[in-house]
């Protein structure tokens, strides 16, 4: 069975066509890591993936939760470019992807990910995430200009620019959090619990 995988083009569709086009995807993973259940990733990466517009919500599912099946790591991923549209990030925005993950269930594992704008100057945003099943830590650092990916996502194009830098950590019953928000000419500093 390949341990190496090379797709020229993966598209995704629903019932309204094509949503997700991915091009140039190479997947290098341990088959046989499957009969310890998990699925390990060393390396995925993808030269471009475009996101066309969201998909439609599947109505097998019902909506009721679900277990993963396996555990999942992925060593390394990274997307070169990555294409929002207008509908979904408030204007046509490119992305730079990397990161990595570890993921035994739905209520542990650790993920961290790094994202910088392509298509206009500055705009860098990290995050970095553990949970287990009595804790969760996270940090979220956030550097965009005026007019950045967030501030469209939000519906505030002329918010300025937005530096952010938000961390959780703590029982998942009781988090303490930490936030310090500069958009414009607002400051926000703050902790609670």
């Amino acid at each position: 069975f390949p341990t190496d995988l090379r797709i020229a083009r993966l598209t995704l569709r629903d019932p309204k066509g094509t949503w997700l086009r991915i091009d140039d995807l190479s997947v290098d993973w341990s088959p046989l890591a499957l009969l310890r259940g998990v699925a390990h990733v060393a390396r995925l990466n993808a030269a471009r993936v475009a996101m066309l517009r969201q998909p439609e919500p599947d109505a097998k599912s019902g909506g009721g939760g679900a277990a993963l099946p396996v555990a999942g790591d992925v060593d390394m991923f990274r997307i070169e470019r990555l294409e929002l549209p207008a509908v979904i990030a408030g204007k046509p925005a490119a992305l730079a992807l990397h990161g990595e993950a570890r993921i035994g269930s739905l209520d542990s594992g650790h993920a961290s990910l790094s994202a910088r704008r392509l298509d206009a100057p500055g705009g860098s945003y990290q995050i970095n995430a553990e949970a287990t099943p009595a804790t969760i830590t996270a940090r979220i650092a956030v550097d965009e200009p005026a007019q950045g990916l967030i501030a469209n996502l939000a519906g505030l194009p002329d918010l300025g620019p937005l530096k952010l830098d938000a961390t959780l950590d703590g029982p998942r019953n009781g988090e303490r959090t930490r936030l310090a928000l500069s958009a414009g000419p607002l400051r926000l500093d703050g902790q609670g619990t």
